[in-house]
């Protein structure tokens, strides 16, 4: 996975986009607004699940556990703004985004 990562999941999914910006993830996504990652230094795991079922809420969620943990600082995140706050469109133009609101509690 960490040797090919477009091999995963291919383009323009957040998965891949990940593990093209970081050599200690590895992360693959799933059925039903399912994420999975490894923080592979760290030994942690991480699963995102997107109660409606929806994947593109995925990204903006896995991105902001990644950044919280410090896997991902400023320089990755303005490489992976596509996966940040991604567009909503509507009759082909963006007419908002998805943004992930949400704090972490480490214990």
């Amino acid at each position: 996975m960490r040797a090919e990562p477009y091999m995963v999941a291919g383009r323009n999914r957040p998965d891949t986009a990940v593990m093209q910006e970081t050599d200690s993830v590895i992360a693959k996504g799933g059925a039903e607004g399912l994420m999975c990652a490894a923080i592979l230094d760290r030994g942690w795991g991480v699963a995102v699940k997107i109660r409606d079922g929806g994947s593109r809420a995925t990204g903006p969620a896995l991105i902001r556990v990644l950044t919280a943990a410090g896997v991902l600082g400023e320089a990755g995140l303005s490489r992976l703004s596509e996966w940040v706050r991604p567009p909503v469109l509507g009759g082909g133009e963006p007419v908002g985004e998805v943004a992930s609101a949400f704090d972490l509690l480490w214990s």
